[in-house]
């Protein structure tokens, strides 16, 4: 479209599929850390990891003064602070912490899986500089018992990557009494931002829509986040998928829960299965097709298309993939595609598989 905006090229521009099990995995603090993207990959502008962690494992409270934190929980139960609140957390649910915001987290269940995102890029590099690379993808194995509370960690590396540990008891240790408490009066104030309220949002209650036969659960809306960026659940029926088209100003991840789907990425095409990340930077032309039922996280940064979806779609009478033809048309305007920084791209498509 000749009136698209076009921005310029960025640092960390190529688009990738990384499969966890091949991941950069590090052992630190008896938590496993897999590398999903890190600064490198994507121009610094975010970051994202898998964790796998035990019973009882999780920081005290701190705060991180220049990356908002989120969290996707794939598997486990988990309490978190946040700021004075005390909230409990399951499979399906989604944690924003905006950054300068006071918070902990303790883990409940024998395990849980996460996804652990920074916004920008940030503490995957910490965890690479002080973890211990390994290529097993289990917890450590036992050792000797980590104390309780903060790590060790120099002042300058602290600085180095905006985290200050918070001088007060932790009300999610063992033993406490289970109230938040204030602030130490002590910790350094930043700027409130647009959307800077922490927050947990859940699969089965947040808003859902009907659109292109394809179940979309709106987990984070760019108000939600200042327009920093934007979620999606999405549950897709096999043969669905996109034709090829680029996101002008908003890069593109995917993180596979189920299924499998066929990718492509600039001129190469990648199969992508439950674990795998996908990574599609701002103005790169990409396709999908399902081939086999599938469900996705799928974000955007910044925020935008989740609006189109509001718009676009119809409110899901049930949280299931819709039946065939029940949803709205697939077609937008050009005024539509401007809006939402989208661009279909005219010719073949590769991943047509029958493109007579």
């Amino acid at each position: 479209m000749p009136d698209t905006p076009k921005f310029p090229s960025m640092l960390g521009s190529t688009g990738f599929i990384h499969h966890t099990e091949e991941a950069p995995t590090y052992w630190m603090q008896d938590i496993m850390w897999t590398m999903l993207a890190d600064a490198n990959d994507t121009g610094g502008r975010w970051s994202m990891m898998e964790q796998l962690m035990p019973m009882g494992a999780g920081p005290p409270p701190h705060k991180h003064l220049w990356s908002d934190e989120t969290f996707y929980i794939l598997d486990g139960t988990i309490t978190f602070l946040l700021e004075g609140e005390i909230k409990t957390a399951s499979k399906g649910a989604f944690v924003n912490i905006a950054r300068n915001t006071r918070h902990a987290f303790r883990v409940d269940s024998d395990t849980a899986r996460i996804l652990n995102g920074y916004t920008p890029a940030s503490m995957e590099a910490m965890i690479a500089e002080l973890g211990k690379r390994t290529t097993e993808h289990t917890l450590p194995p036992p050792g000797p018992p980590m104390p309780p509370g903060k790590p060790q960690m120099p002042d300058e590396l602290l600085t180095r990557y905006g985290l200050i540990w918070l001088d007060e008891p932790d009300p999610l240790a063992p033993g406490a009494i289970g109230k938040a408490r204030p602030m130490a009066e002590h910790t350094p104030e930043l700027p409130a931002i647009p959307g800077s309220l922490p927050f947990v949002h859940n699969v089965d209650s947040a808003p859902a829509y009907w659109w292109l036969d394809i179940l979309w659960v709106i987990l984070v809306k760019g108000e939600d986040t200042g327009g920093r960026y934007s979620l999606m659940y999405e549950a897709l029926p096999k043969g669905s998928g996109a034709p090829p088209h680029k996101h002008t100003w908003s890069d593109e991840h995917f993180y596979m829960l189920d299924g499998e789907i066929t990718f492509l990425l600039g001129d190469e095409i990648k199969v992508g299965r439950k674990g795998d990340f996908i990574f599609v930077p701002r103005d790169t032309r990409h396709a999908f097709r399902v081939d086999q039922q599938a469900a996705f996280l799928n974000g955007y940064t910044p925020s935008g298309l989740e609006l189109a979806i509001a718009e676009l779609g119809m409110p899901a009478p049930t949280r299931t993939i819709p039946p065939k033809g029940a949803t709205p048309p697939p077609s937008l305007t050009a005024e539509q595609q401007r809006r939402y920084g989208m661009d279909n791209l005219p010719g073949p498509n590769p991943l047509d598989p029958d493109p007579a």
